[in-house]
């Protein structure tokens, strides 16, 4: 019953993102003479501690600057190139509509989608981070518990 306990323990670690008490609940699963399970053991969880620094806010702060670049720092290409072209061609219309009329027809027209698109964009940065970062976690800590099992 302790080596469910303390796989129970690694795993709640884990999920807090508590990486080096998981490493210490989980690392007695390995024999001492196990060095290819360990070092493999050791090698996942540094990914799983390099997925998790990743920050929802620093994706946010990168759609500010730029749209698109906090999904693409999430990983997530495609809705990062939409965001990036879907508010080029909303600033290209609200420069098009300030010529061809006036800015202040421009700003009637074209900011509430532009606000709607940009602000989204930046909101839904962090939370395609949030859920690309669970993934990969959940990916990680599947390949922890496949070592645990050889």
């Amino acid at each position: 019953w302790m080596d469910r306990k303390r796989l129970y323990l690694g795993a709640a670690h884990f999920g807090i993102h508590e990486f080096q008490l998981a490493r210490e609940d989980l690392l007695p699963f390995f024999a001492p003479e196990d060095l290819k399970g360990r070092a493999e053991f050791e090698r996942l969880m540094r990914q799983a501690e390099r997925v998790s620094r990743k920050s929802p806010k620093t994706a946010r702060i990168l759609s500010m600057i730029l749209p698109g670049a906090g999904q693409f720092y999430a990983g997530d290409i495609k809705n990062g190139i939409n965001s990036l072209l879907l508010n080029a061609l909303l600033g290209y219309w609200f420069v098009a509509t300030g010529i061809s009329y006036t800015f202040l027809d421009a700003a009637a027209t074209v900011t509430p989608w532009l606000f709607r698109y940009y602000g989204g964009g930046i909101r839904r940065a962090g939370e395609i981070l949030e859920k690309k970062k669970e993934e990969r976690l959940r990916k990680v800590f599947r390949k922890v518990l496949e070592q645990i099992q050889k």
